[in-house]
């Protein structure tokens, strides 16, 4: 650069003007190709960008053609898991067993105790049906009986207690496992002959109304016991 300065610096006017002219068309010849260059450049650019825009156009036909393919596999494989199973489900509607010569006279033994005895479990059912209904049937009648319909109420009346008992009995029984027990059985005794009592007013179609209280205190002996030295 220095050397090329000082050629400069000793050039005469007309030299001087033939270099500079020079170096500008040296300038403008690079410029251009520079420029033919950068086209060159855009136009490969553009190819390679086509390229692009053509593969991923290859790519999604790809996809949509194997996206078909697997839902038609799909539907193939499905229509064939269908019909076999419809197939193994017919035939299992129409399997056979094969027995032996033991198990079939096992089987016919069976079906002979089950003929022979069957009368008892159905004996037994409707043994306990018919229970059921006499039960059923005694109690409505027991029902119908001691309770009094509406109209047959004469009205309510203020009793007092009867002097009634329960003369209590013992009966001895034995369970199950052989032990024995005693059940407390009775009957009930009214020995009140009063008309104002409340068993004369339940007996003759009243609802006898009792006022009670419970106190055992014997009132009219506390005088006398007062009266003790004690």
């Amino acid at each position: 650069m220095e050397e090329a300065s000082r050629n400069i610096d000793t050039m005469e006017l007309p030299e001087l003007l033939k270099h500079i002219l020079k170096n500008a068309e040296s300038i403008q010849q690079e410029s251009k190709q520079s420029n033919e260059n950068k086209i060159e450049f855009l136009q490969k650019v553009q190819s390679i960008s086509l390229g692009l825009d053509s593969k991923i156009e290859e790519i999604k036909n790809l996809s949509a053609v194997i996206n078909r393919d697997i839902s038609k596999i799909y539907q193939q494989e499905r229509s064939e898991i269908q019909n076999l199973f419809d197939g193994r489900l017919q035939e299992l509607n129409s399997v056979s067993f094969n027995l032996s010569e033991k198990d079939r006279k096992q089987l016919q033994k069976a079906e002979g105790t089950l003929q022979k005895w069957w009368k008892f479990p159905v004996i037994i059912a409707g043994s306990a049906l018919l229970s059921s209904l006499l039960l059923g049937f005694l109690a409505f009648k027991f029902y119908s009986e001691s309770v009094k319909s509406k109209e047959e109420i004469k009205g309510t009346k203020i009793c007092r207690q009867a002097k009634a008992m329960w003369q209590e009995e013992f009966d001895k029984r034995t369970n199950p496992q052989g032990k024995e027990y005693y059940w407390l059985t009775g009957k009930f005794v009214n020995l009140d002959k009063g008309t104002d009592t409340d068993e004369w007013a339940l007996e003759n179609g009243y609802i006898s109304i009792v006022p009670v209280q419970f106190d055992l205190t014997a009132h009219h002996a506390m005088q006398q016991l007062n009266s003790w030295e004690l």
